[in-house]
């Protein structure tokens, strides 16, 4: 005798994502660069479940990260080493175990244009690709509920 849950085939998911690393692809004659600085951000899309526990998620977000700025980064090279906080709107495909997703993303960084040395980075407002994770905190479900049995 199987349990019977009644499933949303779709539904509506809100919660945080991370980026492990980011490549940044090549930039005038600065070379690609993989960046795992700290970032943290929210996401908002569709969900598409296939049963209890399994499904993948399209998502827009918004994240904060840390962008080093230094002589790897800037053109013309710079002679120190700066942190800035940089606005990082993001798309991501996301698969899902229960509440947990992991995926790609892709996205850019936004800095404050403030200082010299920050006009000089070369990231600024480029894409990067992302290998991204995040936990859902609220979904809402549409009225397309199929039932999905789990047989022992």
């Amino acid at each position: 005798n199987g349990s019977v849950y009644n499933l949303p085939k779709y539904e509506f998911v809100f919660g945080t994502i991370s980026y492990l690393a980011r490549i940044r692809p090549s930039v005038k004659d600065i070379p690609s660069y993989w960046s795992t600085d700290l970032n943290l951000g929210f996401a908002y899309g569709i969900k598409r479940n296939f049963n209890k526990n399994w499904g993948i998620a399209a998502l827009g977000g918004i994240s904060f990260s840390k962008a080093k700025i230094d002589s790897l980064s800037t053109s013309p090279s710079i002679d120190k080493s700066i942190e800035k906080i940089s606005l990082s709107p993001t798309l991501n495909i996301l698969c899902n175990y229960k509440k947990f997703f992991i995926g790609i993303g892709a996205g850019f960084d936004w800095i404050n244009l403030d200082d010299e040395e920050s006009k000089k980075w070369v990231y600024n407002k480029k894409i990067f690709y992302a290998i991204g994770i995040g936990m859902n905190l609220f979904s809402s479900s549409t009225s397309d509920t199929p039932k999905a049995t789990n047989s022992p």
